[in-house]
C-alpha cells in the first residue's frame, strides 16, 4: 500500500503558503469594503474619523496596488479640504507616475480634478488643461468628476474670452438638466457656483440667494 500522507516539512509548508494566501484574500477584502464605505463625492469631504484607518492600510505592505492608489486619492483629497494643497500635490503628482496607474480608473480621473482643483486656488492657468482632461476622462462613467469639472470649466477657464452671461447660461442650463433627476448633491454643487459666479461680478444679493439653496 502507498503512504499518501504528506512528511512534516511538507504539511507545514502547505498549510504555511495556504494561511498566507488565506490572509492576503481576507486584507484584500477587508481593505476594498473600507474603500467602498469611505468613498465620497468630489464636492463632498472626507470624514476625520477615518483618516487613521486610511494612514494604517496605507503603512501596509501586503495592500494591493490598485488599492494604494485610491487610498492614496482619498488621503489627497482630504489634505485639500483641510486646506493642505502643497501636500496633496506633491501626493497626486507622485501617483501619476505610477505603473500600476489605470488610466481608464476613476482615481485617474480624480487625480487630474484634483490637481485642477489646486491649481484654481492658486490661480495657476494650469487649471483649465487638467480641468479639461478629467472632464474627458470622467465623460459618461464618473457623473461627480464629470459635473465638477464642468463647473471648473463653466467658471474659471477663458474667462477672458466668454461673457458672463453666456456662463451664467450654461449653468443654469446644467440647473435644469440635474432638475430632472433629482440630484440634490449635483443640485447644491451647481447653486453654489452659480452663487461665486454672481459673487465675483458683485450681484451680492442673487448671489446669497443661490447658497441658500445650495444648503
Amino acid at each position: 500500500m502507498q503512504n499518501n500522507h504528506l512528511p512534516p516539512i511538507l504539511k507545514a509548508t502547505f498549510f504555511g503558503f495556504f494561511f498566507v494566501a488565506y490572509s492576503q484574500f481576507v486584507l484584500a477584502e477587508n481593505v476594498d469594503d473600507f474603500i467602498q464605505r469611505i468613498q465620497v463625492a468630489t464636492y463632498n469631504c472626507p470624514d476625520d474619523e477615518f483618516m487613521p484607518q486610511v494612514d494604517e492600510y496605507l503603512k501596509q505592505r501586503n495592500v494591493l496596488p490598485e488599492q494604494l492608489i485610491k487610498l492614496n486619492v482619498h488621503k489627497a483629497h482630504w489634505l485639500i479640504c483641510v486646506g493642505k494643497n502643497d501636500k496633496a500635490q506633491f501626493m497626486l503628482e507622485n501617483l501619476l507616475l505610477e505603473p500600476e496607474i489605470d488610466e481608464n480608473s476613476q482615481s485617474y480621473a480624480s487625480m487630474h480634478y484634483q490637481l485642477g482643483f489646486i491649481f484654481d486656488v492658486q490661480e495657476k492657468p494650469e487649471r483649465c488643461d487638467y480641468y479639461r482632461q478629467s472632464e474627458q476622462l470622467a465623460k459618461g462613467r464618473f457623473s461627480d468628476v464629470y459635473l465638477s469639472s464642468q463647473l471648473g470649466l463653466i467658471t474659471v477657464c477663458e474667462q477672458g474670452n466668454q461673457d458672463i452671461g453666456v456662463k451664467l447660461g450654461r449653468l443654469f442650463a446644467l440647473l435644469k438638466s440635474y432638475s430632472e433627476g433629482r440630484d440634490l448633491e449635483s443640485l447644491a454643487h451647481i447653486h453654489n457656483n452659480i452663487g461665486l459666479l454672481y459673487g465675483k461680478i458683485g450681484q451680492r444679493a442673487l448671489a446669497a440667494e443661490q447658497y441658500k439653496k445650495s444648503l
